[in-house]
């Protein structure tokens, strides 16, 4: 996953050349100081930011809601193992109130780094078992140039390169928002430093040692610190799962499956007809061809939510006629879906999904009590134009109405935070497919997925929708939303395709 940071382009041009004077005064080098390859820089491909929506004690991309499996930080140590305890280097520190340098070889880690197996450019922080001890360590926002973190990079032909963060930051749990905009990072006792640096990259040459400097601003007690590969669930490899749609090509007779039950593509002017339609204005209408748009096959369902307004679409098709007269327990929703070059919403909101409101509860803040109703529709993030963590990628995921989800009678928005996650880029089409799986009536046993081009990017099995045999999935909910109660701050357009409704997988369109 590759994110865009903070640019400390000025204060890196100034920190290495006062590095360059600082190793040839010291010593640190034989001979004069080395040349940087300056012409070789290596691209920031790092999956952490300290910027306001990035880490987090709960989430490691918080502005998505793209959870740790474990609060405070998910790692691999130097064996591979899942939260083992062996480094990819350690320093044992005393107690100390000054500034203290020291150096960790991270050059294993790297070519971990290289070879994929670890979040690129990513080190985690933090004190062995046993150790009691707390440090504090000057932060890329240090007003103290050359105690700022670094990555000494040297390389097979004896050069050597500077590299500066391009984020640091620190949990401490239960602390919930991002301190990453502090001059020190913290490691030790509940808390967990995390560095991201560019992965070294020269063409035609590897890395013969990669060094991490550090600066000590403080140690309260003696303590061992240790470095360890970040990883996170989005690092999984995922398959891509075929279903339903690899069957037939273009999804041209996927209608005909058997555990198909509804097929729209969006080609027939008078394709709303069986559909309710909501009380909302709505602005929708099908095109072939749309500035900034290119379509999946010929027509498509442009969404458009106008600057000012709430709603771009909100139409519910019943099941029970579909569903040969039952209304199911479980059921599979596939479309297509692709934001457009303006999607920068402002506040969170609502994308298409699976629903069982019957009018009375689980949407619209009317809580969901087991009785009255649910729905789980998907849902997006809303995006600060000054926030960098997921630059041109935009957050998706599910807005479930559950009886746990009582937020102030609100839904609950989960992230996809698995395989491909919920980031998606604007203006390109992406296979959204969402699955529910209503509870046995008073037991925490309902489910739901999502997938992103055929991966499982979301699983949750806990669920307690229902505590009643008469709530079952009654609607498919094609819902665009912009809200909470903030309206659109600007048009926002997104475009939907090939909508399926299946008993089974359904999985992406065969080419």
């Amino acid at each position: 996953m590759t994110m865009i940071f903070r640019n400390h382009r000025l204060a890196g041009m100034a920190r290495r050349a006062a590095c360059r004077l600082a190793w040839a005064v010291a010593g640190l080098v034989a001979g004069t100081a080395p040349a940087l390859a300056d012409e070789h820089k290596a691209e920031p491909l790092a999956v952490l930011s300290d910027s306001a929506g990035g880490v987090t004690c709960d989430y490691y991309v918080s502005i998505a809601k793209l959870r740790w499996e474990r609060t405070g930080g998910d790692w691999s140590d130097a064996a591979g193992q899942a939260y083992g305890d062996k480094p990819f280097s350690s320093m044992e520190l005393r107690r100390s109130t000054g500034a203290v340098a020291i150096a960790l070889d991270l050059t294993t880690l790297a070519e971990k780094w290289r070879q994929g197996s670890a979040a690129p450019g990513a080190v985690m922080l933090r004190a062995l078992g046993g150790s009691s001890g707390i440090a504090d360590i000057a932060s890329r926002e240090s007003e103290q140039v050359l105690q700022r973190p670094a990555l000494l990079v040297t390389w097979d032909d004896g050069r050597r390169e500077l590299l500066d963060p391009v984020a640091d930051t620190y949990t401490a749990c239960p602390a919930l928002s991002s301190l990453g905009s502090q001059p020190m990072v913290r490691a030790g006792g509940p808390n967990v430093a995390l560095l991201s640096f560019p992965v070294p990259h020269r063409p035609g040459h590897k890395p013969a040692g990669v060094s991490l400097r550090l600066s000590m601003q403080r140690v309260w007690g003696p303590m061992v610190l240790g470095a360890f590969a970040v990883r996170t669930p989005a690092m999984a490899p995922v398959p891509v799962s075929k279903g339903l749609a690899d069957r037939v090509r273009g999804d041209v007779g996927l209608e005909q499956q058997a555990d198909v039950l509804f097929v729209e593509r969006f080609e027939r002017n008078d394709w709303s007809t069986g559909w309710r339609t909501g009380e909302r204005v709505q602005t929708f209408g099908l095109v072939g061809s749309d500035a900034g748009f290119e379509p999946l096959q010929r027509n498509a369902l442009k969404v458009t939510v106008e600057q000012g307004k709430f709603a771009g679409i909100d139409l519910q098709r019943p099941l029970k006629a579909l569903a040969g007269g039952v209304e199911p327990d479980e059921l599979y929703l596939r479309y297509y879906l692709r934001l457009g070059g303006d999607w920068d919403p402002s506040d969170v909101g609502k994308l298409p999904g699976l629903a069982g409101t019957y009018g009375r509860g689980g949407w619209g803040g009317r809580t969901a009590d087991g009785f009255n109703g649910w729905s789980a529709r998907g849902g997006f993030y809303s995006h600060a134009s000054e926030d960098t963590v997921v630059a041109q990628r935009r957050g998706v995921g599910l807005y479930l109405y559950h009886i746990d989800s009582r937020q102030g009678g609100y839904g609950e928005l989960q992230g996809w935070n698995a395989g491909p996650t919920g980031l998606l880029e604007k203006n390109r089409w992406y296979c959204i497919e969402q699955y529910v799986r209503l509870n046995k009536p008073g037991e925490h046993d309902g489910a739901v997925r999502g997938w992103v081009d055929g991966q499982l990017a979301f699983e949750r099995s806990n669920l307690l929708f229902r505590m009643t045999p008469e709530l079952h999935i009654e609607t498919v909910w094609v819902d665009v939303y912009h809200g909470g109660k903030t309206p659109a701050p600007q048009r926002l357009t997104l475009y939907l395709d090939n909508l399926v409704v299946a008993r089974r997988y359904i999985g992406p369109m065969k080419p």
